[in-house]
């Protein structure tokens, strides 16, 4: 119920012999393996889920006591920012979020009962809609938000949603507000997330100065929310259709995808997101079978139709934001070069951090323990450095360094304005609802003071300053004017 998973009591299939196993025909023993593994990745999954559950549930006991208490963090090498403790953090799932509050609570004020109210459209699943639709949606949902918040557990209707825990501690912090006779005095305690549009292909759209990226990843002043997961999945689907003559498994993912437009958008949405961040190609098939996209296929195995996919993601891709990619290109064969040669990728963020990237080979060493060996890996400059990860980790660590940055930024300059409350994570940036719009006017500022000027320029003049070598010029820049940040509603949403 709303997204926990019971005490798993599934059980494997009923064992069966070798003598049984070998009689069978390949076919048979496909289909027998692949509900073997099915059955073994749903138990392993819902234990963990469960296990994953409880512990958060016992932390939450253990510190409800307590008045308040803070969440240190640390940060990678990049200047990414993660809590120390583990579990029960406001960068968990969404049970995690759902149990924590602000100690301090705000007044909603002017502005802020319409920021929970579109808080609660997003995490029922109503993200992709206009600001106005979200405000509407939850003002014509006003009864059902009450009526799950007085009896959850009779009423159910809040388990439909996304994010069926944050949206009832939405709906509940409504409920009691509607109640007052001014529910601008309604004191909240919960944060109001706002985020990005597939940030990872936000920040390439704007390093590169892409018209069409941006536009797809709502970085322009349109008053349309634009889908790029959707406009994706549009363009798998005629190609899909293109390549059915001559290719059986396109033909039934044409079948499956063409009347399913939610379904389509499903199948692209995590190959999507996680491709800025370094995902290839092996990685997105296995994304595909993991999420069990890829079932019940007759022309083909699992693993061939997530090959089929994959290819076609990655061809859509290229079509819809093909400035991304060539900017994910170049990162990586800068990368390659210097790995090549045994140096490391350097760059400083736009808040000064000067970030390393060096992954180097390791050399076995053996320590004798009472308890007998210990097998270690050290890394040993002596053996270089590892060139294919250097090359699979320069884009994602590069755009992550520069989402830590914008973060930090952000945070600072609301700090200076006197804010103290804050529930960040990458991409999600949370504060109560009360003072929504001065994180939406901080954060767009702070993306024009970071890509107003000619960053990848900026930043290819100091990768070269690093080294010898003649290393690759970068993308052209596109036509987007980068003013345009300032007045993009749907930039962070």
């Amino acid at each position: 119920m709303g997204g926990i998973t019971q005490a798993c009591k599934k059980t494997m299939p009923e064992y069966m012999g070798a003598e049984t196993f070998s009689a069978l025909s390949k076919l048979d023993k496909d289909a027998f393996q692949s509900e073997l593994k099915a059955v073994q990745e749903q138990i392993t999954s819902e234990r963990g889920r469960h296990s994953a559950f409880t512990r958060k549930l016992s932390i939450a006991h253990k510190m409800a006591p307590h008045a308040e208490f803070y969440f240190p963090h640390f940060a990678d090498f990049r200047g990414r920012l993660y809590p120390l403790p583990q579990e029960l953090t406001p960068q968990g799932d969404q049970i995690a979020k759902a149990l924590l509050m602000f100690a301090n609570g705000e007044k909603l004020g002017p502005t802020g009962l319409k920021w929970l109210m579109i808080h609660a459209a997003n995490t029922f699943g109503m993200d992709k809609e206009t600001l106005a639709n979200r405000e509407k949606w939850a003002i014509d949902n006003l009864k059902m938000m009450s009526e799950v918040s007085s009896n959850p557990l009779s009423n159910k209707d809040w388990t439909e949603a996304d994010e069926p825990f944050t949206f009832l501690a939405a709906a509940k912090e409504i409920t009691t507000a509607m109640e007052l006779e001014d529910p601008r005095e309604f004191v909240s305690h919960i944060a109001s997330a706002q985020d990005g549009t597939v940030n990872g292909m936000q920040i390439l759209s704007l390093l590169g100065r892409d018209q069409v990226g941006a536009t797809a990843t709502n970085c322009t002043a349109s008053p349309v929310r634009q889908d790029l997961y959707s406009e994706v999945a549009i363009t798998v689907i005629t190609m899909l259709k293109a390549n059915s003559a001559d290719c059986a498994i396109s033909a039934e993912w044409y079948d499956l995808l063409k009347d399913n437009a939610g379904k389509a958008r499903k199948v692209v949405k995590r190959p999507i997101m996680t491709t800025p961040y370094g995902v290839t190609a092996k990685g997105i098939a296995t994304q595909l079978v993991n999420d069990k996209h890829c079932n019940g296929f007759k022309s083909g195995t699992r693993e061939e139709a997530a090959f089929t996919m994959t290819e076609t993601i990655l061809a859509a891709m290229t079509s819809v934001n093909g400035k991304a990619v060539e900017i994910m290109s170049y990162f990586q064969e800068v990368a390659g070069i210097l790995a090549e040669n045994g140096e490391n990728l350097t760059w400083y963020t736009p808040n000064g951090l000067k970030v390393t990237q060096s992954y180097q080979r390791t050399a076995e060493k053996r320590v004798a323990t009472v308890f007998g060996d210990v097998r270690l890996e050290v890394e040993d400059k002596d053996l270089g450095l590892i060139a294919q990860r250097s090359i699979n980790g320069s884009s994602p660590n590069i755009i992550h360094s520069f989402d830590a940055a914008m973060l930090q930024m952000t945070v600072t300059k609301l700090e200076e304005q006197g804010f103290t409350d804050f529930a960040m994570i990458h991409d999600s940036y949370g504060m109560h609802s009360g003072n929504v719009e001065a994180l939406h006017v901080a954060l767009r500022e702070v993306a024009l003071e970071i890509f107003g000027g000619d960053v990848l320029s900026d930043l290819h003049t100091y990768l070269q300053s690093t080294t010898d070598l003649v290393l690759p010029t970068p993308p052209a820049l596109g036509s987007y004017d980068v003013n345009e940040i300032t007045q993009a509603v749907y930039f962070f949403s």
